[in-house]
């Protein structure tokens, strides 16, 4: 089954060949037209959602203080990474959970923009380096007032293209 997103129609996971008759599909919203619907991912407003309702989105979640330290770690990243929230959570993401993240493109970006009194947003395809194996992903970065939100869309399969950052 795909899913499709019921606003842009993009196939999740990237997944772009057209659907054939009697294909069986779901309909949810992609992480970026999510993004669109709250206004560039409102900070404030993911902060106070409980955790059934993130774990409904369709992406992984993480959200950071000023200092980077986890302090949500949504049921579904936990379940995509096979990586107990309590074990996240309170620690530096980037030196502690996710080393593969450091770069001028993610870990930089992220401690330049936490404190703007606007939200930024920046999207990037990754590779995520996880003890589970590799995983290419979407992320969709929010930064601002004093958090940065961190939406994380797999990809299908479970290797890296040359076209992704490393």
């Amino acid at each position: 089954m795909r899913v499709v997103c019921m606003d842009c129609q993009r196939t999740y996971r990237g997944e772009d060949k057209p659907i054939a008759d009697g294909e069986e599909i779901s309909h949810g919203l992609c992480i970026r037209c999510y993004a669109t619907r709250v206004d560039a991912i409102e900070t404030s407003v993911l902060h106070d959602w409980n955790e059934d309702e993130i774990s409904r989105l369709p992406t992984g979640q993480v959200v950071l203080d000023g200092d980077m330290r986890v302090v949500r770690y949504s049921q579904s990243e936990s379940r995509k990474t096979g990586i107990p929230a309590h074990l996240v959570l309170g620690r530096d993401f980037f030196s502690d959970i996710a080393p593969c993240m450091v770069s001028k493109q993610i870990s930089e970006w992220c401690h330049q923009n936490v404190h703007s009194p606007t939200l930024r947003w920046k999207q990037i395809d990754w590779l995520l380096k996880l003890q589970i194996g590799d995983q290419v992903a979407a992320l969709d970065l929010c930064a601002g007032k004093g958090r940065v939100v961190i939406l994380i869309e797999r990809e299908l399969g479970d290797s890296a293209t040359s076209s992704v950052g490393s």
